[in-house]
């Protein structure tokens, strides 16, 4: 019996206890999805519009509600455009083609079920944007990859909304970013100055994946309290003072 509340315990901690949101408040979502593409949700999602949304399943696309599923306002084809939301129960899902896109207007937003994952597979471009802290796993874009905040942390394994473009995907926040991993043929991570939030978490183990990494921000941690420079060939400000101080005392 002890081994079995062991095993019951151990399970219930591994599962998650509550769903994921993309972002703490409102966000600006748009996906380009001009030559088709999906968003799956694997155990329901919601998707919320606000004014001047759009939901547009392009030719041939489909949309899979899932158990419980609902879509509001409930019209073929859907018209987002005074707001609305998209709920999609476990296996839902939207097949995009071509000339697809979906925008969800700002005051849009998406939130997971419990254990639920979300995938956007195949979108030409994606921008989230919001005032509120925005949470996301894996980033991976053909093009260049940007995450603009007043905080930016690498290091969230949690999140279990993953973004794939073809293109461009570009993040930004007034508040924090957290995201577990990030890709493309170019990432741009910026804090702008002078920032709040404390500026880039530690990306010791979970640094940019890409062709080339440029950094926005004058320093990222290379090590938990080891500042350096973020670009490259240049000497970091720690760096340049400690030259200085060498110097003064090579002259006595």
């Amino acid at each position: 019996m002890r081994r079995l509340r062991l095993v019951v315990l151990a399970l219930c901690l591994a599962s998650p206890g509550a769903g994921a949101a993309l972002c703490d408040g409102p966000c600006s979502i748009t996906m380009d999805f001009a030559n088709g593409g999906t968003l799956t949700a694997s155990n329901g999602a919601t998707l919320t519009f606000g004014a001047g949304g759009a939901l547009v399943l392009g030719t041939g696309g489909t949309l899979t509600l899932g158990a419980g599923g609902s879509i509001t306002p409930n019209v073929d084809p859907p018209d987002m455009s005074a707001g609305g939301a998209l709920v999609l129960g476990p296996a839902g899902s939207i097949q995009f083609g071509t000339g697809g896109s979906l925008v969800s207007g700002g005051a849009g937003g998406i939130e997971l079920q419990e254990a639920s994952a979300l995938v956007v597979a195949g979108a030409v471009n994606v921008v989230v944007d919001s005032a509120a802290s925005v949470h996301l796993g894996d980033l991976n874009a053909g093009g260049t990859a940007s995450i603009t905040a007043d905080s930016i942390d690498g290091t969230d394994t949690e999140s279990p909304i993953h973004l794939d473009a073809t293109g461009d995907i570009t993040v930004t926040s007034d508040a924090a970013v957290t995201y577990s991993s990030v890709a493309g043929a170019t990432v741009v991570l910026t804090v702008p100055e002078p920032f709040s939030g404390g500026g880039f978490g530690d990306c010791s183990t979970d640094c940019p994946a890409g062709g080339v990494s440029t950094i926005g921000s004058p320093t990222i941690p290379s090590e938990p309290g080891l500042p350096s420079s973020a670009n490259t060939g240049a000497l970091g400000l720690l760096t340049l003072l400690s030259l200085a101080l060498l110097g003064l005392l090579r002259r006595r």
